[in-house]
């Protein structure tokens, strides 16, 4: 993923809810929409482009308060994730082991 491109439309998207008079708000509505219509993969990208530091230089500050907000909440999005998808292959295998064993007579 090009960074460059995503620090760019985040910026844009930040630029739409800066005039807003309560900036809390704001801030909030660019980390909910960052999270509604990106990618997660776009939405880590940006995460880590900010933690490396580089916000100060290319990423708006309204969008970086956006971006920190985003990154307290992707652990525990990726953590449900991996516990719901764990559950699935436990049920999967089970269903596998069963599938394959001679019935009751």
């Amino acid at each position: 993923m090009d960074i460059d491109n995503l620090v760019k439309m985040a910026n844009q998207i930040g630029r739409f809810f800066e005039p807003w008079p309560d900036q809390a708000a704001a801030c909030g509505e660019v980390a909910n929409h960052l999270r509604r219509f990106w990618d997660p993969r776009r939405r880590t990208a940006l995460i880590d482009h900010v933690g490396a530091g580089a916000a100060g230089s290319d990423v708006a500050p309204l969008v970086a308060q956006a971006v920190a907000t985003l990154a307290l909440d992707e652990p525990r999005v990726r953590a449900l994730r991996a516990s719901t998808a764990s559950g699935r292959d436990s049920a999967a295998r089970a269903r596998a082991a069963g599938a394959g064993a001679a019935p009751d007579v």
